[in-house]
């Protein structure tokens, strides 16, 4: 039997917030969990998901790289003997029954925020960062060239009697760039799946989206990347990551703390990893040269003056950059 399992106690009071009238007679979490089971069966029906669990994944599942929202697409089965040595990802328990049961992992599920006022500008990149770049630097001596050894998904449960904002979708759109599996719980009225999948048209896509404020121009040429259309080339900058602590120059995503530390301004390191990780998807799908070596400098020179201490941040850079390496066959 396929199931959804959801990080328990965190998803029951995240769909109640979910801005949807039920029909008479059925409870809100229900209808939730009937329509999750139908959005996702629709958008690979081979998956055949037969059925929603609240389990403590985080805790459940050995070595699982998990958060408050953790949620798995998995096959369950029943098996004669739980080995002594649990060699896999699997979930191995012994159920109400009696019966000795396998959970194997067929999915990693990542989900949006419950309301576009909780989303804002945040969603997507803090939904899937930092564990998915966690997911990579586990993998990345895999013989696989995805970011783990199973496929990604993204749910957007956000239901919005108006447009939701440009932000959010924005970022819905570069999600679609990436090797993830996206599904709406309700209608976002844009079609991602009619986007196009060269560099110019995907561009032209986000700067279309309703109330962008983004002009292609804008999006083809940032602080943190540029395309040249032309010569099919992308160049993946560090010019927000500046650190001078001898001017005490900084770019705006970092900052120096009291303690002399550098750290980034808030989420920001999450904005920049989704620019840059869909934008060098893109690049790589249509053939581009792509140039990242001046964040390689970059990571190299803070690391070596320690600017940035212990900080998991920076230490995460490092997964993104052999990622790059490994995609590009310079690892």
């Amino acid at each position: 039997m396929r199931k959804l399992l959801l990080q328990e106690s965190y998803y029951q009071k995240k769909f109640n917030k979910i801005d949807v009238v039920p029909p008479p007679g059925v409870s809100k979490l229900e209808y939730i969990e009937t329509k999750l089971l139908q959005e996702i069966n629709n958008k690979n029906q081979r998956l055949n998901v037969f059925a929603v669990e609240y389990v403590d994944i985080n805790s459940e599942f050995i070595g699982f790289i998990g958060g408050n929202y953790s949620a798995l697409i998995v096959d369950e089965e029943k098996i004669p003997v739980i080995p002594s040595s649990i060699t896999d990802d699997s979930r191995y328990f012994v159920d109400a029954n009696g019966n000795n049961i396998r959970q194997k992992i067929r999915a990693f599920v990542f989900t949006s925020p419950a309301t576009k006022d909780e989303g804002r500008n945040i969603t997507v990149a803090q939904d899937i960062f930092p564990r998915l770049l966690d997911y990579i630097e586990h993998y990345i001596n895999s013989p696989s060239y995805t970011y783990a050894n199973h496929p990604f998904y993204y749910i957007s449960l956000m239901n919005s009697n108006i447009d939701l904002q440009a932000s959010i979708l924005a970022n819905y759109a570069r999600l679609n760039l990436l090797d993830f599996e996206y599904i709406e719980l309700f209608p976002t009225n844009v079609n991602f799946s009619a986007m196009p999948k060269d560099v110019d048209g995907a561009i032209e896509f986000i700067a279309n989206i309703p109330k962008s404020r983004k002009t292609k121009a804008e999006l083809l040429a940032t602080d943190d990347y540029t395309f040249d259309i032309l010569n099919k080339k992308l160049t993946i900058l560090s010019t927000s990551l500046q650190v001078d602590l001898i001017n005490n120059v900084f770019g705006t995503n970092v900052n120096l703390t009291n303690s002399g530390i550098v750290d980034f301004n808030g989420s920001a390191e999450k904005f920049y990893w989704l620019d840059i990780l869909s934008m060098f998807e893109l690049a790589l799908r249509n053939n581009y040269e792509i140039d990242y070596s001046q964040l390689w400098d970059w990571y190299n020179q803070n690391f070596v003056s320690n600017s940035f201490g212990q900080g998991r941040k920076f230490q995460r850079f490092q997964s993104l950059l052999k990622y790059f390496d490994k995609k590009t066959l310079k690892g």
